[in-house]
């Protein structure tokens, strides 16, 4: 048997198109199938995870990507999508988004507040 790197595999095994009006296109299916393989390594065969599970939650969080994909900031996605790095998978870079998102609405807001009580002290 010949080992070869799940990372080189993935990148190999994935067309990775940039769009410019939205999230760029991955193979889902061999993000899922690699998926599937390593948690199976993982926790053996008697893992509840399937192919045709992973397949629906990777759709479902692509068309979540496309209706939200211009209220995302550059840079977020800069970070977040790096299928290079890491194993493409729109789930994992919804996840990322989103909490990019808001800790940038967090963080305006402490600041908002915070200028308000700074300016209301004495």
């Amino acid at each position: 048997m010949i080992a070869v790197p799940l990372g080189s595999l993935l990148v190999s095994s994935f067309m990775l198109t940039a769009a410019a009006g939205g999230p760029p296109r991955i193979n889902i299916e061999a993000t899922c199938r690699a998926s599937e393989i390593e948690l199976k390594k993982l926790f053996g065969n008697d893992t509840m995870v399937t192919i045709g599970g992973c397949v629906m939650q990777e759709n479902a969080a692509l068309e979540e990507m496309r209706k939200s994909w211009a209220t995302f900031a550059s840079a977020d996605k800069a970070s977040c999508i790096q299928p290079r790095n890491h194993m493409p998978s729109y789930v994992e870079w919804l996840t990322c988004l989103e909490t990019q998102k808001e800790v940038r609405r967090i963080r305006s807001q402490e600041r908002s507040s915070g200028a308000t009580s700074k300016g209301t002290r004495n």
